[in-house]
C-alpha cells in the first residue's frame, strides 16, 4: 500500500486506544505552578490514568519528554508507588511498566529495592518452596529468621516465595504475611 493511503483496520473503534491517547495528551499538557510539569509528574499522571494497564517504553519516553525517564520511574518506586515492570511480570513486553495500585505505599530506599531484585534474580523468579513461576504467580521476599526474632537482611536470610507458600510459612508464626521489601514494617533495619 502506498505511504499516503490508509485503510480501516477494524469496523469498531478501539476505545481503549482512544482513552490512552486522551490520557497521554493530558499528561503531556500537565501543568504545575503555571509551568510544564516535570517528566516524573507526567509519568505518574499517565500511569495513574491507565492503571492497571501497562505502558510501553516508547509511550513512557514520549510522555516524560526526557531521556532519563527510567530513572524517574525508579524514583517513583522509591517514593512508594508500586511499579510493575517486565522484570516482575513476565507477561509484559521489555521496557513496559504498569502501576499496580493507586495506593501509595511507604517510601523505600534504593538499597531495599535493589536487594529485592537481587533475591528474585538469584532464585530465578521461582518460589523456593513449590517451584511456581511465571505470569500470574505473585512472588514475595521472606525473611527465614524474622526481623523481630533477630533476623537481618543478609541474602542468606532471604528467600523468594509465592503468596500461598509465604502465607503457609507465616501460619505457624505470629505476624502478617507480606513482602517486607514492598511494604516495610516498623523495623528500622529494613530501610537502612
Amino acid at each position: 500500500m502506498p505511504y499516503d493511503h490508509y485503510r480501516l483496520a477494524a469496523e469498531e473503534p478501539d476505545t481503549d486506544l482512544a482513552e490512552r491517547w486522551r490520557a497521554a495528551k493530558a499528561a503531556k499538557k500537565l501543568k504545575a505552578g503555571g509551568k510544564a510539569a516535570s517528566g516524573k509528574a507526567r509519568l505518574l499522571h499517565y500511569l495513574t490514568e491507565i492503571s492497571p494497564r501497562p505502558a510501553g517504553k516508547e509511550q513512557l519516553a514520549h510522555i516524560a519528554g526526557i531521556q532519563d525517564w527510567p530513572r524517574r520511574m525508579r524514583e517513583l518506586e522509591e517514593e512508594g508507588w508500586e511499579m510493575v515492570s517486565n522484570v516482575d511480570d513476565r507477561g509484559l513486553p521489555p521496557g513496559s511498566y504498569r502501576l499496580a495500585s493507586l495506593k501509595k505505599r511507604p517510601t523505600r530506599v534504593r538499597r531495599a529495592i535493589k536487594l529485592r531484585y537481587e533475591i528474585l534474580a538469584r532464585d530465578k523468579k521461582t518460589c523456593q518452596d513449590c517451584s511456581r513461576a511465571g505470569q500470574g504467580v505473585e512472588l514475595q521476599i521472606h525473611h527465614i529468621l524474622p526481623v523481630h526474632r533477630g533476623g537481618d537482611n543478609d541474602r542468606d536470610n532471604l528467600v523468594t516465595l509465592c503468596v500461598e507458600c509465604h502465607s503457609g510459612r507465616h501460619a505457624t508464626m505470629s505476624g502478617s504475611t507480606h513482602d517486607e521489601f514492598l511494604e516495610p514494617g516498623p523495623e528500622p533495619d529494613l530501610l537502612e
